[in-house]
């Protein structure tokens, strides 16, 4: 699996967030993990239909753009390894902040809720209840290149960071502390981007009794996105996730076989202001293989969308 994301990672490849494809400078929006990224802050950028922002905070020489989305996430959850069913209910938070350095930042945070959540006809109370906390995710990246002309813009990007521990494992996130590494490549030509990146993820050790203990996580992505008008803009993006098996010295529960998934995403943003827009869209897994359903759920693998079967979605992105 690591030879993989090496290979990756000498081709460029980075796994772009969801919220990349946001309306705000859309030279990038996913090209790095996070930024909505602007191939350059100029006006002419308004002939690609990207929307304007406020002016950005400044300090010392450093410029300061921000974008907060939050989003509301439903899937119907089935396992029949384990006769389970119940509905799935996510609110996903993200804030994101460029500078004019090349440096950015994101912060995630989630939280989930189970309702009715039912094994073989017996529903789980202790299981159904309000909603949890989600992981804590801190990413911190550089943009090493950036080129732009009147046809278009290329940006490579490289970050790192990590998952913490969440107090509602193993239903409301993981317990354990991963680590991310990161790298994105992405291409606009006219109104079209395309992107392409990977991610490495290095497990830590569960601390929940019930939480299924897993191996490291290799994360594929490629996207085509379209920007119909100043207020709409399309995106189609694959990604694949492969969960590698746990050591067989690490205590049981464990993943004890590789388990594949691949999900595909079509979505629109609706500009509403330039400093307002709605995201709307769907997660569908198309291929699974190896492992059990069961054994994923009990994984902590929420925060990946699309883990555990098909999901929409509708959220707000502010751009301050």
């Amino acid at each position: 699996m690591k030879k993989i994301f090496l290979g990756t990672l000498s081709f460029s490849l980075f796994l772009i967030n969801i919220s990349a494809w946001a309306l705000v400078d859309y030279g990038e929006d996913d090209t790095v993990r996070i930024k909505q990224y602007a191939p350059q802050k100029k006006a002419a950028n308004k002939s690609y239909g990207a929307i304007a922002n406020s002016s950005p905070a400044s300090t010392g020489g450093w410029t300061f753009d921000f974008n907060f989305s939050a989003s509301y996430e439903s899937l119907a959850l089935e396992i029949p390894e384990e006769g389970a069913e119940g509905k799935l209910s996510l609110i996903r938070e993200q804030l994101n902040i460029r500078t004019n350095k090349g440096a950015w930042l994101e912060l995630g945070f989630f939280h989930s809720a189970y309702d009715n959540l039912s094994y073989n006809g017996v529903e789980q109370e202790e299981i159904s209840s309000s909603y949890q906390n989600g992981n804590p995710r801190v990413l911190l990246g550089i943009n090493w290149l950036s080129l732009s002309d009147l046809q278009g813009s290329m940006s490579l990007d490289t970050y790192l960071g990590a998952s913490f521990a969440a107090s509602g494992a193993p239903y409301g996130g993981h317990s354990r502390d991963d680590k991310i590494l990161g790298m994105a490549v992405a291409k606009r030509i006219n109104m079209m981007l395309f992107k392409l990146g990977g991610e490495y993820i290095i497990t830590g050790n569960a601390k929940e009794a019930e939480e299924v203990q897993i191996g490291d996580l290799t994360r594929l992505t490629a996207g085509l996105g379209y920007i119909v008008s100043n207020d709409i803009r399309l995106s189609l993006e694959w990604t694949q996730t492969e969960v590698s098996a746990a050591d067989k010295l690490l205590r049981m529960p464990r993943l004890e076989e590789n388990y594949k998934f691949s999900v595909l995403t079509p979505r629109m943003l609706l500009n509403f202001t330039p400093n307002l827009a709605l995201d709307l869209g769907a997660s569908f897994q198309t291929r699974v293989v190896g492992g059990k359903k069961s054994d994923l759920a009990k994984a902590g693998l929420l925060e990946y969308q699309g883990a555990l079967g098909n999901t929409m979605f509708a959220g707000l992105n502010v751009f301050f």
